[in-house]
């Protein structure tokens, strides 16, 4: 009997305790669908009409929406993204703009459509209208960080480096990021200009900046070097050139052919062999090194010591472009006289003509010229030779 008493409180307590709330709740819930009684029939028509392919009387119909609803502004921002998504960037403003233009919205979504508008205008290529809501949002201190950003971006367009650099200064500020490699690349961006200008007076005390900001700042002392090797200052350019092995190994390619000309201009070419050597030594799966060593051997000793020392090396680090290297040799030692060895060295010649040299650490982008900011991923100085790899 007690059992029984037990399992009825147990399952009429819950009931009861059920009962009640729906009681209480029940006029607020009956309100709530009475008042939008008239809004889910339109939004269900309005997402009838994306789904037919009819966007201009989708958007009618979600405009309308929001004077009913004030809720349903996620559902026209989604929209003006997926308009924009699609290329139909017109529509996409449009709603965005009728959004702004709504005085009761709050300030919340004012800024985040001040925002997308200014994402739909980038997207045009319109940049001072695009740059014009990014700086009231910074103005608003509303969505500083994402306006910065989009800022920099548009910078970075107009190869506007001092405001580029300002905005990512402020950028390091607002999100505590580390700008400073993108900084010194912004610095030799602008010493590049004045040296393609012929204006040099600068140049020296920007590739300062860059290298105080990024001491591993590879373009930096590329650039160091090729000023001073203008200038004819090979003992200089030697150092700046040099200092890249301890930037970035990779690049060590990029600064062989103009480093060996110093060193011949110094009437020193055995000192640069013996440090191309040290190189090797120090890192011997770096392909970029063993290339260049052997093409001074085959022009200085000839092509069977070219063949034997690349032998030596391939045989612990294979790459592809090595043994290309080596069958080139080989058939140069033998007077061409090797048919096969020839059609192979063609083979293989048509598959490194389409692999890339280049490539994003980051995104995976790949080119054949060494570029320093990267298109894919919008990352500066993550692109690195693929030359160098065995």
């Amino acid at each position: 009997m007690n059992q029984t008493w037990h399992l009825l409180l147990f399952i009429l307590i819950p009931v009861a305790f059920i009962a009640g709330w729906w009681t209480s709740r029940k006029k607020y819930i009956s309100d709530y669908f009475k008042s939008r009684r008239n809004l889910y029939p339109d939004y269900f028509r309005g997402l009838n009409y994306v789904l037919n392919e009819q966007p201009d009387k989708a958007i009618e119909i979600f405009v309308k929406m929001i004077e009913v609803d004030s809720e349903t502004i996620e559902t026209h921002l989604a929209l003006g993204n997926l308009f924009r998504r699609r290329g139909e960037i017109d529509r996409a403003i449009r709603i965005h703009q009728n959004l702004i233009a709504r005085p009761s919205l709050n300030h919340e979504y004012k800024a985040q459509a001040y925002l997308e508008l200014g994402k739909d205008y980038l997207k045009l290529g319109i940049l001072d209208r695009a740059e014009k809501l990014f700086q009231d949002l910074v103005d608003m201190e509303m969505l500083s960080v994402l306006a910065y950003e989009h800022l920099l971006d548009i910078y970075q367009q107009q190869s506007d480096w001092e405001k580029a650099i300002n905005i990512a200064i402020r950028l390091e500020t607002s999100s505590s990021a580390d700008y400073s490699r993108t900084i010194a690349l912004y610095y030799c961006e602008m010493a590049n200009e004045e040296l393609q200008l012929g204006e040099e007076k600068n140049i020296k005390e920007l590739i300062k900046r860059a290298l105080r900001l990024d001491p591993k700042c590879v373009r930096a002392s590329i650039m160091e070097g090729e000023m001073l090797f203008n200038k004819q200052k090979y003992k200089g350019a030697i150092t700046a050139y040099k200092r890249v092995e301890e930037q970035a190994l990779q690049y060590m390619g990029e600064v062989l052919p103009r480093l060996e000309i110093c060193y011949q201009k110094l009437d020193k070419e055995a000192d640069f062999k013996k440090y191309l050597q040290q190189l090797i030594d120090n890192h011997t799966n770096n392909y970029s090194l063993l290339k260049y060593m052997a093409i001074i051997i085959a022009r200085e000793d000839g092509y069977d010591d070219a063949v034997t020392f690349l032998q030596h090396h391939l045989k612990s680090n294979t790459s592809m472009a090595g043994v290309n290297q080596l069958m080139e040799y080989v058939i140069a030692a033998d007077g061409g006289d090797s048919s096969r060895l020839k059609m192979i060295k063609q083979l293989v010649d048509r598959i490194l003509d389409v692999r890339p040299e280049y490539q994003c650490h980051k995104c995976g982008y790949e080119a054949k010229q060494l570029h320093w900011y990267c298109p894919g991923c919008k990352n500066w100085g993550s692109i690195r030779s693929l030359t160098g790899e065995l």
